[in-house]
């Protein structure tokens, strides 16, 4: 699992017959999604031995028959939203035109960014109507993907801190209720990766540049930033595609800034509106 789920699996496990959580009560049964089936937990040590870090699935653990996604404080939502996905937005507005207004709002926005510099984390109300957000959110957070539902599906979330040592550390929500303590939290956070660079994500960045459609306002000749120095020392760029063939691409992830940060981030908008 890529965050802190294998470990908050162990805590609910070891003090299962103490916590008694909201909507679920006492924990009975302790499940993990694993492929295409569940599996019961009964000794601590099968919670890594049947970890998956398949992000696809939406609960991570089934309490009591009830799918429960984990999420850290300050975690991502929803991870890789590409300019391919934005279409998806009209199931939930149910008008194209509608649409075309709000993805034309994220690609200016994109622009703003990448020609300025901008802040990459930004309000999800700067850019679409909480009808049409929560809605949407919902659907990515417990259902599945735009292309599909999970098989797997979450009934609630379950709120963490980074480090679990009491039952205080925990809560377990509704999306409703999710969403009414954590929405101005929420942020669409752009992020780069680059074409030539000789990480991975290069090739993220191919198939955004080049092979995702309608992703051309989400592809851009200029370099802005610049891929991590490795530390092995090497170069950060490939060798074999030239500089002038250099490209910045962007995608999406939904996150929720840590509470800490959202008094950074609105100082930090003040200064360049």
């Amino acid at each position: 699992m890529p965050g802190n789920e294998n470990e908050v699996i162990k805590f609910l496990f070891n003090n299962r017959e103490n916590l008694d959580l909201s909507h679920i009560g006492k924990i009975d049964k302790i499940e993990i999604p694993k492929k295409d089936k569940l599996i019961e937990i009964n000794y601590v040590e099968e919670i890594e031995k049947n970890s998956s870090s398949d992000s696809s699935k939406k609960a991570d653990v089934f309490l009591n028959s009830h799918g429960i996604s984990i999420k850290e404080n300050g975690s991502k939502l929803y991870n890789k939203f590409y300019r391919r996905d934005l279409n998806f937005i009209n199931k939930f507005i149910n008008d194209k035109k509608t649409t075309k207004i709000v993805i034309k709002k994220i690609e200016n926005k994109l622009k703003q960014i990448h020609t300025k510099s901008l802040k990459r984390d930004v309000m999800w109300s700067d850019l679409i109507e909480k009808k049409y957000f929560k809605p949407m959110l919902k659907y990515l957070m417990m259902d599945g993907k735009p292309s599909k539902k999970n098989k797997f599906p979450a009934d609630y979330v379950l709120e963490s801190s980074k480090n679990i040592t009491t039952a205080s550390d925990l809560s377990l929500y509704s999306f409703e209720e999710y969403f009414k303590k954590n929405y101005n939290y929420i942020t669409f956070a752009f992020r780069r990766v680059w074409y030539g660079m000789t990480s991975g994500e290069h090739k993220r960045a191919k198939n955004i540049c080049f092979h995702h459609e309608d992703s051309s306002n989400w592809c851009f000749k200029s370099i802005v930033s610049a891929p991590r120095k490795r530390k092995d020392g090497k170069s950060i760029w490939r060798d074999e595609i030239k500089e002038k063939d250099r490209r910045t691409a962007y995608y999406l992830d939904i996150s929720q800034l840590k509470k800490w940060n959202i008094k950074f981030y609105h100082y930090f908008l003040a200064l360049v509106v």
